[in-house]
């Protein structure tokens, strides 16, 4: 790809979003960041992330944590800012990719590349049907 492209994708619960992003980038021949964000993260900042997961995507717990000066000592917070640093660093390399919600828009959004937002949706009878097809 000669211009670096850079896709993120928010979908509802349910709606097939993932599935579209993955198929979206075998065509396109890019990476496709979701929970498999963890590894390249574990390789970027030589840390083991099997304890950062189970705060991912996890609201800060209020009345525990705190932030002081910018500085949070919230697990959940400081994933996410794990998360955008490595989406930044990939972006600043030049790679295109996909990314599955992460903070992506947020992250990228004065990015200088081509940023393409998707957000996928669905009705609610597709949705209930998609769940109880995976459960």
């Amino acid at each position: 790809m000669e211009k670096q492209v850079i896709i993120t994708v928010g979908r509802e619960t349910g709606s097939g979003g993932y599935e579209i992003a993955r198929h979206l980038g075998e065509k396109l021949g890019i990476t496709v960041y979701d929970k498999n964000i963890f590894e390249g993260i574990g390789e970027k900042f030589n840390i083991d992330t099997s304890a950062l997961e189970k705060f991912d995507e996890s609201p800060r717990k209020m009345g525990i944590t705190r932030k002081v000066n910018g500085y949070s000592n919230s697990p959940e917070e400081q994933v996410v800012e794990l998360q955008r640093k490595f989406l930044q660093e990939k972006a600043e390399e030049g790679e295109s990719f996909i990314v599955m919600g992460r903070a992506g828009i947020k992250t990228l959004l004065d990015f200088p590349c081509l940023l393409i937002r998707i957000f996928v949706t669905a009705d609610e009878d597709f949705k209930i049907e998609r769940l109880h097809m995976q459960s």
